[in-house]
């Protein structure tokens, strides 16, 4: 998702794995269910949690997780981009033998809303450069 202006800085959000829980170090939001379920990174902690990890988008983010089948990443990169990528799903998936197509199309509908309900509930837009 391209929002055409520039962000205060850039975050990476991935899945916490069993290494990452030994670590210290990343960005804690201070929502503990978000935290423990997501490994954090920023080039700039204090404007990461100001401008991007507001406890609005962090829900927003949770939400979307509970509802994908696969493991959720995102980065918000400070050039005015978000890359997001459901790993491990059936996202766009054809599947094998035959398909019913309705319910193919159907599927996607509801992949498709899932991408743009998350870039719409995290209401980027307004903290655009």
């Amino acid at each position: 998702c391209n929002y055409g202006g520039t962000f205060p800085a850039e975050v990476q959000i991935t899945p916490r794995t069993k290494m990452q829980k030994l670590r210290k170090n990343g960005v804690k939001t201070g929502n503990e269910e978000f935290d423990k379920r997501f490994f954090v990174q920023a080039e700039d902690e204090h404007e990461a949690l100001r401008c991007i990890l507001t406890s609005g988008r962090v829900e927003a983010i949770l939400r979307a997780a509970e509802k994908s089948s696969g493991n959720v990443y995102m980065s918000v990169l400070r050039e005015g981009r978000i890359h997001l990528l459901v790993q491990g799903s059936e996202f766009f998936d054809l599947g094998k033998g035959s398909t019913n197509v309705e319910l193919l199309r159907e599927r996607w509908t509801n992949e498709i809303h899932w991408f743009t309900d998350l870039i719409d509930a995290l209401r980027m837009e307004d903290i655009l450069d």
